[in-house]
């Protein structure tokens, strides 16, 4: 859960830049204001900026591919899951699973949210990793687009 995804898709200079940040944030604050949250982040950016620093790479979320809270191996690559999304949880991450892994496509965002009872916030993060591609919004047509 601990787990930067704009880091971890973003490589080596973007983790490290999220590790320095973190690491220059939390100098700044007294020990005992420093949350167990941050130093579990803190560790985790200092395994993935290893990680990549030794060539490996990760994959982004993607529907029917990313597992709710398992890395999956692709082409030596790490798929990552759906738990790795900010906002979301392992409920929604296993529904996101359930409904997707057995290559289920969904017409729109719309059909995908009933399905799974993914909130506004993990729609919006799905759409933010670009797992949801081009994916209308809703199965309403309009007429007045072209």
């Amino acid at each position: 859960e601990d787990i930067d995804y704009e880091a971890a898709i973003g490589g080596r200079a973007v983790a490290k830049k999220h590790m320095d940040e973190l690491k220059r944030r939390l100098q700044q604050q007294d020990r005992k204001d420093r949350s167990a949250k941050d130093e579990d982040m803190l560790t985790s950016l200092h395994v993935l900026n290893e990680y990549l620093c030794r060539g490996f790479e990760c994959l982004p979320i993607e529907l029917g591919k990313s597992r709710a809270k398992n890395y999956v191996v692709e082409d030596g690559k790490i798929r990552l899951p759906f738990l790795a999304l900010k906002g979301g949880g392992e409920t929604v991450a296993n529904s996101l699973e359930n409904a997707t892994i057995g290559g289920h496509n969904f017409l729109s965002v719309d059909e995908l949210q009933q399905a799974t009872g993914a909130s506004t916030p993990v729609i919006d993060a799905l759409f933010a990793a670009g797992a949801l591609g081009d994916m209308p919004r809703s199965n309403q047509l309009s007429f007045f687009e072209e």
